[in-house]
């Protein structure tokens, strides 16, 4: 205990027994107030409860509450050594604290932010490089914040939280009237518009890929055509082999429509020259009598 710590218990006391007014009659303590008499009077009588009072108060503060005090630096000559940090002595132990980003028991091995010190529990399914990094790789640093993230071509920022990708600005949508998606892959990546309704990628439009960065993006043809509804239209967008089923069933068609033409005009023409025939057999009938 230190003289410091002593001399705080003693105020405490001083203070405590000063404050307190108590009587002791015959039967026991009694708590009354005192009556009003002569202030040297009243100092001689309290004098003993006061030394009583101090002495209890002295003691149960001594053996019941410790203020605890700073450690002490260790002993140079002692064989605990802290490479990276500071020793200190208490209660006859030395410890080690560490300074960042070193830790163990003598402060001779680096914290690894990246793998196992991020205070991330591994059984949420969740590791520190990405709980730091998101989908960019980090490595670990001497320096605060003792770890760093190199996030690639497609993401930025200290955490590799922001996208960085040709869909990722509005205001430059590569697929002018449709919907851009983005696929990133090892040093590469995809753009694939979807078209709003009303809209079309023109026929015959091909991918191009464009740099990123140090990466190659497949940049898929914007939708800046607008669909047109109907059958030369529709004819058009048909592949190869739709084209073929589709000129077969026209042709068909036709084939059907002059077939029953021909039908119906062949069953007409009969049906009028037998009616002229019978006109005729009629007039000569008559002009026989």
């Amino acid at each position: 205990m230190t003289m410091k710590q002593e001399g705080c218990y003693a105020v405490l006391c001083w203070i405590a027994c000063t404050s307190t007014r108590v009587q002791w009659s015959e039967s026991g303590p009694k708590s009354k107030p005192v009556t009003k008499v002569g202030p040297v009077v009243e100092s001689l009588r309290m004098a003993p409860r006061f030394v009583l009072c101090a002495v209890l108060c002295y003691v149960s503060l001594c053996l019941v509450w410790t203020v605890p005090t700073k450690a002490d630096t260790c002993d140079p000559t002692t064989t605990t050594a802290c490479n990276n940090g500071s020793c200190y002595a208490h209660n006859g132990l030395e410890v080690c604290v560490c300074e960042l980003p070193w830790t163990g028991a003598n402060c001779d091995k680096t914290m690894s932010l990246c793998t196992k010190d991020c205070g991330v529990n591994s059984e949420s399914g969740l590791d520190c490089q990405t709980a730091l990094c998101g989908l960019g790789s980090c490595t670990d640093s001497n320096v605060p914040p003792y770890y760093s993230c190199t996030c690639g071509d497609f993401y930025s920022g200290s955490n590799c939280e922001i996208q960085s990708n040709p869909c990722s600005s509005a205001s430059s949508n590569p697929c002018a009237n449709g919907a851009c998606t983005f696929a990133s892959g090892k040093n590469s990546g995809t753009v694939t518009c979807v078209c709003d309704d009303g809209w079309e990628v023109p026929q015959g439009a091909t991918s191009t890929i464009i740099k990123w960065g140090n990466s190659e993006v497949l940049m898929g043809p914007p939708c800046s055509q607008q669909q047109h509804r109907g059958v030369a239209n529709l004819a058009l967008t048909l592949t190869s082999g739709e084209m073929i089923i589709w000129w077969i069933v026209f042709a068909i068609s036709i084939i059907a429509l002059v077939w029953c033409c021909y039908t119906v005009c062949a069953e007409t023409c009969s049906k009028y020259i037998r009616t002229i025939g019978r006109v005729r057999a009629g007039a000569q009938a008559v002009g026989a009598i």
